[in-house]
């Protein structure tokens, strides 16, 4: 969706963060597109609250995800997530109204009519359920990507499922609301430099914004071409699985990483570079700079 420049730009900007009970941090460069539309945030909780995370892939402008980001999204999310004893299917209802709304909020905004921007959206959030042990949820609506990692493992506990075009799911919904799906074969079956987009223009089903696909009024925000509804898994919190120990790490990312590396190669290079003593920072700083 972005305009290519002819020649990259290369400067890694960093951002640092910590709490009581986590450090992390953000590594941000505008590679070749021609302008950066991406947005992210980091927000403590406090006490045995959520601290919450998230990463936002815009396209087509950069107003849809700075604004979510930075003016509305993380906010809805702490009211969301108030109370840190709800049981998971709870809160996820709740964090998809927190997207709903906040797509919402986007339609009525002049800086995203103008400029007519969607963006993918992943959040996480890591709340601290007893002396070593911690549980956290991934949300994600679009192809950005969220991780929830056993260290110790050395392998994912959770990973998000990217919303493309042509998953089964996706293109149910699309063709159910009026749309299509260019390509949908071709990508599937591997073929190079082929995407499969809807109404052959957007190439991820799902986000905040890209209102131009969000324009029947006889369907609700999950049934639209474009959902902005997210899918939301859960680490140590539904029962299902075992808490998270001190040393666990939830990794976000955009799909420029994932193009480049899979899962299991951005756990490893994360771990391998942890376990040697790297700052935080600059491992995110790193894997930026290998995917350019």
């Amino acid at each position: 969706m972005g305009q290519i420049s002819s020649a990259p730009v290369e400067l890694i900007r960093v951002q640092r963060g910590g709490g009581a009970s986590w450090r992390g941090a953000v590594a941000e460069m505008q590679g070749w597109r021609a302008d950066h539309e991406d947005a992210h945030f980091m927000r403590n909780g406090g006490g045995n609250a959520y601290d919450l995370f998230g990463v936002l892939d815009g396209h087509g402008g950069s107003e849809a995800a700075r604004l979510a980001a930075h003016q509305k999204l993380p906010e809805l999310l702490r009211a969301a997530c108030g109370g840190a004893s709800k049981a998971f299917g709870e809160l996820e209802k709740r964090v998809a109204a927190a997207f709903v709304e906040t797509d919402a909020w986007l339609r009525a905004r002049p800086e995203v009519l103008r400029d007519q921007s969607g963006s993918t959206c992943v959040v996480g959030g890591v709340r601290k359920l007893g002396e070593n042990s911690y549980g956290a949820f991934l949300a994600n609506a679009g192809d950005s990507r969220g991780l929830v990692v056993r260290r110790s493992a050395r392998a994912a506990a959770a990973a998000s499922d990217d919303h493309k075009p042509d998953r089964d799911d996706e293109m149910r919904r699309i063709a159910d609301a009026g749309g299509f799906v260019s390509d949908a074969d071709a990508a599937r079956s591997g073929a190079q430099h082929v995407v499969a987009r809807l109404d052959g223009n957007l190439a991820v089903s799902r986000g905040l914004g890209d209102f131009a696909y969000k324009k029947d009024p006889r369907l609700g925000p999950g049934q639209q071409k474009v959902s902005c509804v997210p899918e939301c898994y859960d680490v140590g919190l539904g029962g299902s699985s075992e808490p998270l120990a001190a040393g666990d790490l939830l990794i976000l990312a955009c799909d420029g990483i994932f193009d480049v590396m899979s899962n299991e190669q951005l756990v490893a290079a994360v771990v391998d570079a942890l376990d040697a003593g790297a700052d935080v920072g600059d491992v995110c700083a790193r894997v930026v700079g290998s995917c350019l």
